[in-house]
């Protein structure tokens, strides 16, 4: 009886976290970059998901690059850079969607996963196929984890919704 008890408490766990994975609510919140020097946020809409840098090195930093020269003007820090993804329940993936790198002013296509309990962001940029891409990984923000002065960015982000 002991046994039947510990598998099916085993069998539980690894579903409930299995669950928790295959969700598209849980790739909401905030990211660090790889360097962390930024963080980004994820927001779910209606249909989809969005991404918006929320704080980086130069709050005041242009999108100098963008081939759209009225957004030239317009700052890096609040502006939208991923949409046009598609849930995969199958996968547990976004896919179908579209990056915009503002070092480079061009926008690739993306699909994104989520690994490590949710705690590592997947997001591959690529022209035509996957395979041809490259793939950045974003480390999940904890609240225990950021500088007191980045609270205030996060603050306004949340705020603005």
């Amino acid at each position: 009886m002991k046994q039947i008890f510990w598998l099916l408490t085993i069998i539980f766990t690894f579903s409930a976290q299995a669950f928790a994975e295959n969700d598209s609510n849980a790739f909401e919140g905030f990211y660090w970059n790889s360097d962390k020097s930024a963080i980004i946020e994820l927001r779910l809409t209606s249909d989809s998901i969005e991404g918006f840098t929320v704080w980086g090195p130069a709050e005041t930093q242009k999108d100098t690059k963008n081939p759209d020269i009225a957004l030239q003007k317009h700052t890096i820090i609040g502006m939208k850079f991923l949409s046009g993804f598609e849930y995969s329940d199958k996968s547990n993936k976004w896919k179908n969607g579209k990056v915009y790198d503002p070092e480079s002013g061009k926008t690739y296509d993306a699909k994104m996963g989520l690994k490590n309990g949710g705690d590592t962001l997947e997001m591959r940029g690529y022209i035509g196929v996957a395979l041809f891409g490259r793939t950045e990984r974003f480390d999940r923000v904890r609240v225990e984890n950021v500088p007191k002065g980045l609270m205030n960015a996060i603050k306004s982000a949340l705020q603005a919704r």
